[in-house]
């Protein structure tokens, strides 16, 4: 029980740090998108 508990807990750091990954990338694409936009309506 206590190696399943501490698979588990592995398994959602990765899951958490991948989450994070996800949310920094799609921070980036967004900002570049804006970025895009702006220089497109001057």
């Amino acid at each position: 029980m206590i190696f399943y508990s501490v698979e588990f807990c592995g398994n959602l750091t990765r899951f958490a740090l991948y989450l994070r990954l996800l949310a920094l990338s799609s921070a980036e694409l967004i900002k570049r998108i804006i970025l895009f936009f702006r220089i497109f309506q001057e």
